[in-house]
């Protein structure tokens, strides 16, 4: 680094190197690969949407530095005489990142405080369907608000150095707020573990860049002919949607799994829990769905005085007296007082001609004194199938809640399932599309991040070259 660089770039410089290792090395992959690979999951002290979590804590920290750059630019801009946009934008910046940082360290208020509030303004029936996300219509005014001051304030309040910086951060934020207003729509049910990533992730990225911006515009002294941040936009933009399209469509052909049977009720309404003891089982009768069954997902609760772990085992077979098994899988089942969908994985894959019959016998083996809750539905989701309890047939209406998956492999009829969903529900390439926006935001933090700091620090690497032009020769009169 320069010597005669002031000392706040390089530290700048160092601090946005370090962030940006944590978060993306740290949070943001292992997050993505337990989407990827439920097994594999991330450590819980880095999950980004656990109260008091480290990743919880960075985030709140680089929402607090907003608030001290923003306070620290509004006064200087007043003390020079910058005009009132440049400090009333600074100021009303400071103001919404200490509202956020205390958000983000209080999210149980967020939780219940918007829940209380929603159903009084809206009622009920909002609440339902939007849950916490309520509070994106409780505070649409003042989002409005917001997005208008910051508007005029970036176009005419900023110098040049760090106005493509706040820019994209004002932009990953509302994403943020895009995503809470869609996510109940689109994403509830299919995408929830990438959606609360990618959220909290798009909203450590706008801390970043707001940072950076006032961090810059700090240093300049608030000039208005400062340098650029040296970031060549366009083509961090389209390198980084490229490498999400490649990336993405590689996870689809060889991670994703279609839901082939979805009988479940995303609002929990009609919910209950049907106990088994150790050996027990409830059956659910099904038709064969188009495409091979590779996983099931089931929602448990195990309840075990001696805290000690159990298992579930599911079982597929033809009910018409063959006995023949035609897929089995099993898996772990921690002790828990609340319900959770856990996934089987089968093998070999259920695969049978489209509409024959199919019994999934779903086994408890757990300790004497233990008791295991398959959750189960009132509303008559899957009416293709009857449900039986121990070889006792239960109510016409009643249903297990369960998803039936394809198998992960890039196959034809995996190929034809896919078709097929995107086809027959608009949400579910709707969620594509918001996904591949905010991904390729969250790809294009790092890169933009690491130039504009090291451009403002006077690294080496942070230099933009220019070509010089040849001088024009000389004519001879």
């Amino acid at each position: 680094m320069r010597r005669d660089e002031p000392l706040s770039g390089q530290l700048a410089f160092l601090l946005q190197l370090v962030a940006v290792a944590f978060w993306w090395g740290a949070v943001l992959a292992p997050s993505l690969v337990s989407v990827a690979i439920p097994q594999w999951l991330p450590p819980e002290m880095l999950s980004p949407d656990i109260e008091g979590s480290w990743a919880n804590g960075v985030s709140a920290v680089a929402l607090l530095a907003v608030a001290l750059l923003a306070a620290s630019n509004a006064v200087l801009s007043l003390r020079r005489g910058l005009g009132w946009i440049t400090v009333v934008g600074w100021a009303v910046l400071g103001a919404t990142a200490v509202f956020l940082t205390f958000e983000e360290l209080r999210s149980t208020f967020h939780a219940s405080g918007v829940i209380d509030a929603g159903r009084f303004v809206f009622g009920e029936q909002w609440v339902a369907v939007f849950g916490a996300n309520i509070w994106v219509l409780l505070l649409s005014p003042l989002i409005a608000a917001f997005l208008l001051v910051m508007v005029v304030f970036v176009c005419r309040g900023l110098h040049r150095g760090s106005r493509l910086l706040l820019a994209l951060g004002f932009a990953a934020w509302f994403a943020v707020i895009a995503l809470e207003a869609l996510g109940p729509i689109l994403a509830r049910d299919r995408a929830e573990a990438i959606v609360i990533a990618l959220e909290e992730s798009l909203e450590f990225s706008g801390a970043l860049f707001i940072a950076l911006g006032g961090a810059i515009a700090l240093g300049a002294g608030g000039g208005r002919d400062s340098r650029s941040a040296g970031v060549r936009w366009r083509r961090s933009l389209i390198g980084s949607a490229s490498l999400v399209v490649v990336l993405g469509s590689l996870a689809v052909a060889l991670v994703f799994r279609v839901p082939l049977v979805t009988a479940h009720t995303p609002l929990h309404y009609g919910d209950f829990g049907i106990t088994l003891r150790n050996s027990e089982a409830v059956v659910q009768e099904m038709r064969m769905p188009a495409s091979p069954i590779g996983r099931l997902d089931v929602q448990l609760t195990l309840r075990e005085p001696s805290g000690r772990d159990g298992a579930v085992g599911v079982r597929f077979s033809r009910p018409d007296g063959q006995p023949r098994m035609l897929s089995s899988g099993s898996t772990a089942v921690p002790v828990d007082d609340h319900s959770a969908w856990y996934s089987i994985d089968l093998w070999p894959p259920v695969a049978e001609p489209e509409g024959v019959p199919l019994s999934m016998t779903v086994v408890a083996d757990i300790g004497p004194a233990a008791e295991l809750l398959v959750r189960a539905t009132l509303g008559d989701n899957y009416p293709l199938g009857s449900l039986w309890v121990n070889g006792v047939p239960a109510w016409p209406d009643q249903d297990l809640e369960f998803i039936a998956y394809t198998a992960p492999e890039p196959t034809l009829s995996k190929l034809q399932a896919l078709w097929w969903l995107v086809t027959s529900d608009w949400r579910w390439p709707a969620l594509f599309a918001v996904l591949g926006v905010g991904l390729t935001l969250v790809t294009l933090t790092p890169a933009v991040l690491l130039v504009a700091s090291a451009y403002a620090a006077g690294t080496p690497w942070g230099r933009r070259k220019h070509r010089r032009r040849p001088k024009p020769a000389l004519r001879r009169a």
